[in-house]
């Protein structure tokens, strides 16, 4: 399979389906069906052989972010010696608002994110080779910066924050915060509405914002680093 650069190709053994989870869910009570189509074309010029990767060892850390906050979370990547790297890029969920990589050695910034839907992909003509015996000059620390409820002026978005109603059944979703009538003041789960009433027993309140939950909705979040590195013969 070609991968976009000349002469480079992607092996993609298998035998039977393909399969892709793309992240959908339905939240109405009729039965639905969701479509999408993946597009795989077979390589002509197959001079250099590329091999994708990703590390998931930190998939889940910006689950229980709380509602109403901006959080980062950093990690490290460090990559067998003798890598040569061709590219590098990115995954989170709609609640990642950016996500960097920097070799932690010199800090030097290898990659910068703002898309959580469409990631930007790095790709390094000529190639970066990681070859030191030192891990620490192998070494990438990949950042993201994740929005649970938080409006560019500062103040409480119902409209962003995790909510509840806005989840599957399935979801661990547990409502700690107001998302109506007293907007970001704490709660505690669905039976505590009258904590978010804008007056007693005004009945306005709705105990719906939790923190940020771990899955494989957009809904809930996801923190990977990817690359592609060239095969090299032995």
């Amino acid at each position: 399979m070609p991968n976009g650069r000349p002469g480079f190709f992607t092996r993609f053994p298998a035998v039977g389906i393909f399969y892709w989870n793309l992240h959908a869910f339905n939240l109405t009570p009729q039965d639905l069906t969701h479509h999408a189509y993946t597009n795989l074309y077979f390589a002509r010029d197959r001079r250099f052989e590329s091999v994708r990767w990703q590390d998931t060892s930190h998939i889940s850390a910006a689950s229980g972010t709380p509602p109403f906050t901006r959080a980062e979370y950093c990690r490290k990547h460090v990559l067998p010696r003798g890598t040569v790297l061709l590219s590098l890029d990115s995954h989170t969920h709609k609640r990642g608002e950016r996500f960097t990589i920097d070799l932690e050695s010199t800090g030097e910034r290898l990659y910068d994110n703002p898309f959580w839907e469409d990631p930007i992909r790095a790709n390094f003509d000529p190639p970066l080779v990681f070859d030191s015996e030192d891990p620490a000059e192998r070494t990438l620390v990949y950042c993201a910066t994740f929005n649970n409820g938080v409006a560019a002026d500062g103040s409480p978005d119902v409209g962003l924050v995790t909510r509840l109603s806005r989840k599957p059944a399935r979801s661990t979703c547990t409502p700690v915060a107001c998302a109506e009538g007293g907007v970001a003041a704490p709660c505690n789960g669905v039976d505590d509405h009258a904590a978010c009433d804008t007056a007693p027993g005004a009945g306005d309140g709705l105990c719906d914002a939790c923190p940020i939950t771990a899955g494989l909705t957009s809904d809930d979040s996801m923190f990977l680093i990817l690359g592609e590195n060239l095969v090299v013969a032995e």
